[in-house]
């Protein structure tokens, strides 16, 4: 009998005793991947001091500008709505000395813009990224795969091509890397536009645009 309960307790001990070994391999595991979290997230950190230009961006104006200005903005954006009047004012006066390019600023969190980008690009894909890009704004309050649709056939594209990218959503890698330039720039709201490289957010006014380029 005494020698029974010496063999319990020595089980216990014993059971205690690698109990505790798996205890302290667990946390040290958890450490390390911890630390490995951390390190993978630091290794994601990306910072830009300027926009990029990619051969990707659609474009209005002179290849080699005096004045470039790189427009972040939503379909779904009001302001970027109000916005195209100036635009297209400042596109004229300045014709011979502007580009004007566009970044798609939006997201999961935005899906009507989100999916009213992927169909602008895939007009892009067929050389009507400007002409859809328009009636696009122009119709922002129908937004949806109707309205999208209509304006393709409007546009004489081929609506079979069109709509195999649209509903694969073929375009959507380009609007998340100009989303991911956007974060990276800090970019926060939309509209936000570079004007030469000098961050300017919210609408301006035809007035306020020449101010600006007459100050550079």
């Amino acid at each position: 009998m005494e020698k029974q309960k010496k063999i319990i307790i020595l089980l216990e001990v014993l059971l205690i005793f690698f109990v505790g070994l798996l205890v302290v391999r667990l946390i040290l595991v958890n450490k390390s991947l911890n630390r490995d979290e951390n390190i993978n997230e630091d290794s994601n950190k990306l910072s830009l001091d300027e926009p990029l230009i990619l051969t990707s961006d659609p474009w209005l104006g002179i290849n080699n500008s005096e004045i470039t200005i790189i427009l972040f903005e939503s379909f779904s954006c009001s302001y970027c709505r109000d916005l195209q009047p100036s635009l297209k004012y400042i596109l004229d006066k300045y014709r011979d000395r502007i580009k004007i390019v566009w970044k798609d600023f939006t997201g999961t969190y935005d899906p009507r813009g989100l999916s009213a980008a992927v169909a602008a690009r895939c007009a892009q894909v067929q050389g009507k990224f400007w002409e859809f890009h328009d009636n696009v704004f122009a119709n922002q309050s129908n937004l949806g795969s109707s309205l999208y649709l209509e304006i393709a056939q409007n546009l004489n594209l081929d609506i079979a091509r069109f709509n195999s990218c649209y509903e694969n959503q073929g375009t959507l890698s380009l609007i998340t890397n100009s989303f991911a330039e956007a974060r990276a720039l800090g970019v926060e709201a939309t509209p936000t536009l570079y004007i030469n490289n000098e961050k300017v957010e919210g609408l301006l006014s035809q007035d306020e645009f020449d101010y600006i380029i007459n100050q550079l």
